[in-house]
């Protein structure tokens, strides 16, 4: 990625998490409705903390040019 691209590939990126914002409010009380708070409230920090996880070692390797 170039220096100076950063900031639009920021914007894009948070863009895209706030439009789907509330398509996961609704999964999230879906979950919760049908399995019950505290199972999906866990479920939720398991996979989250995960997907965070993998994407870790992905960031040692990247760098601006």
């Amino acid at each position: 990625m170039p220096t100076f691209r950063p900031g639009r590939v920021a914007g894009i990126d948070a863009g895209g998490a706030l439009a789907l914002l509330p398509v996961e409010v609704a999964e999230a009380a879906i979950a919760a409705d049908r399995f019950g708070a505290r199972t999906a409230f866990v479920t939720g920090g398991v996979f989250g903390s995960a997907l965070t996880a993998r994407g870790l070692p992905h960031l040692a390797g990247r760098r601006l040019e």
